[in-house]
């Protein structure tokens, strides 16, 4: 095991005044050209110049980008608005020390990490208040989480799955890198990941590498000894962002990756997929029991009798108009198409909890948290009332047509074939995550032809169990769902060949004893049973 062991450069303080306090710097060398002819940071001057930008904006923190003579930089401010950060900021180093000392870490193992310039401290009492971090900007990067959903659609199938690939082992080498010098990063998600742009630009002309950098240092934590734990934590949380986003061969590759650059890790990369999996599955629940609340992405409008909510960018303002006149026809943004706006009688004799537009509000997000594909839900609007209507308002979906009209306007066996394989796939995912349609029939699917893309539907339909479909659940699903497709035979086994894909021989055989094939009433059609399922 290789410890590390930071080397302090040489440091200047310097001390800027405000109207109240006194903020003492540590500056490093390099960058002394920053202070003024007082020797001191200009902070003030720098906030309120007109090219000075608010990038993130928190009850905690404040990030700047500073355009100044010398380049580009980012100011964190480090706020203490509470009595909890008080205290911690009097028990352990300020969050802004903290950066600075895990930036000087991570640099030391080679992994690209930002370049501190100074950090500060307003200080009363000996007591330390706001902090501040400044540091260089990396240029030309892109964030990983804006590569994922911006960049990589924009490839082909092959060369997406070869950035994919890449990628996915880069992250690998990156994170058992970090573990293996006793470094831990509990907020490690794609948003703290930078891409090369130029390694991008590069990618597409046949270059198979790409760099990293690791920003957002504040939580990253030390430990003298090796800890299992904590680095079954990091993984997990990485884990959790990609498991759904990747194939199975892609997830092991990150883990073999992993393994690689820490071999004297205690577990095996298979035992650290099965763990990561496990947690996969608290977070999955841990994300659902939240959703109850208000969050960054939830806003909150209920009233006595009546449940309200919409999405956090659409603001609360725009909410509470959506709440006095839900049937308003008003964008709620600046597209050109507009949103559809789903009503449901609530008549006395329906059953609330099993169809309601709260139901497949929750739903729909529930969906889209696990990166399943559905049309998202932006506001919803029911009252507790009986005899009243509740609406549902979802994002504009006119490329998208339900199965069926999808079907029926398609002769090209390709494309059937395509479309056949694409729900096999998606539906596959959906029971492996433990949803499923009550009430099931085409229009439960829309289709995008030119993307060939799905979305499930009719999210109030589905239900919701806290494990993976068991074989048995399955199989009375499919005998519900195959007869849908009892005059397409063919339709019916490519649907089938790529919906189990994924399960075991065990799986397979059991559920070919399971399904009648070939027999009355089959659910499957005896003329031309799929041959992947017929007895051995």
């Amino acid at each position: 095991m290789t410890e590390v062991h930071t080397t302090h450069s040489p440091q200047t303080d310097v001390v800027s005044r405000d109207s109240r306090t006194v903020i003492r710097w540590t500056l490093t060398p390099d960058f002394e050209f920053l202070t003024n002819r007082n020797g001191q940071l200009p902070i003030d001057e720098w906030l309120h110049a007109s090219t000075t930008e608010v990038v993130k904006s928190g009850e905690h923190r404040v990030v700047y980008r500073l355009q100044l003579e010398s380049g580009e930089y980012f100011l964190k401010h480090f706020r203490v608005p509470d009595l909890q950060t008080f205290g911690q900021n009097v028990i352990r180093p300020s969050r802004a020390k903290l950066e600075w000392r895990a930036a000087q870490r991570v640099k030391e193992t080679g992994i690209p990490t930002i370049d501190c310039v100074a950090v500060g401290e307003r200080r009363v009492g000996g007591f330390v208040l706001d902090n501040f971090l400044l540091s260089k900007a990396i240029p030309d990067v892109i964030p990983l989480d804006e590569v994922l959903s911006d960049i990589l659609p924009t490839y082909n199938s092959h060369r997406e799955a070869q950035l994919r690939q890449l990628i996915t082992r880069e992250a690998g080498e990156v994170l058992g890198r970090l573990h293996r010098n006793s470094l831990y990063h509990p907020d490690l998600h794609p948003g703290n990941v930078l891409i090369s742009s130029a390694d991008l630009q590069a990618f597409e002309s046949g270059t198979d590498t790409v760099r990293m950098w690791l920003i957002d240092l504040h939580s990253v934590q030390y430990r003298r000894r090796p800890s299992a734990q904590m680095a079954c934590r990091d993984l997990a949380l990485w884990h959790n962002f990609f498991a759904r986003r990747c194939s199975r061969a892609e997830r092991s590759r990150f883990f073999r990756a992993y393994t690689e650059e820490y071999p004297r890790h205690q577990f095996t990369a298979t035992e650290l997929s099965r763990r990561c999996t496990t947690e996969l599955r608290h977070a999955d629940r841990h994300g659902d029991r939240k959703w109850h609340r208000a969050n960054s992405r939830q806003l909150i409008a209920d009233r006595w009798g009546l449940f309200c909510r919409g999405i956090a960018r659409l603001g609360i303002d725009w909410l509470k108009a959506f709440r006095s006149q839900p049937t308003s026809n008003a964008n709620p943004v600046s597209e050109s198409l507009a949103p559809e706006l789903i009503s449901w009688p609530m008549t006395p004799s329906e059953r609330r909890p099993k169809h309601s537009a709260a139901h497949a509000w929750r739903m729909g997000h529930a969906l889209l948290r696990r990166n399943l594909p559905t049309i998202e839900p932006w506001a919803v609007y029911e009252p507790k009332l009986r005899g009243q209507k509740a609406y549902l308002l979802l994002a504009p979906q006119s490329s998208f047509r339900p199965l069926p009209d999808v079907l029926d306007s398609t002769n090209q066996s390709a494309d059937i074939e395509s479309i056949a394989s694409l729900i096999g796939r998606e539906l596959d995912r959906l029971h492996h995550c433990g949803f499923y349609y009550r009430e099931w029939d085409g229009s439960n699917v829309l289709i995008d032809q030119e993307s060939m893309k799905l979305a499930w539907s009719h999210t109030h339909r589905l239900r919701q169990r806290r494990r993976s479909l068991s074989i048995r659940q399955r199989v009375k699903r499919l005998q519900e769902i195959l007869p849908a497709f009892a005059d397409r035979p063919r339709f019916q086994e490519h649907f089938l060949r790529s919906y189990t894909h994924r399960l075991t021989d065990s799986q397979q055989k059991q559920l070919r004893q399971e399904l009648p094939l070939g027999r009355s009433g089959s659910a499957v059609s005896a003329e031309c049973p799929p041959t992947f399922l017929r007895a051995a």
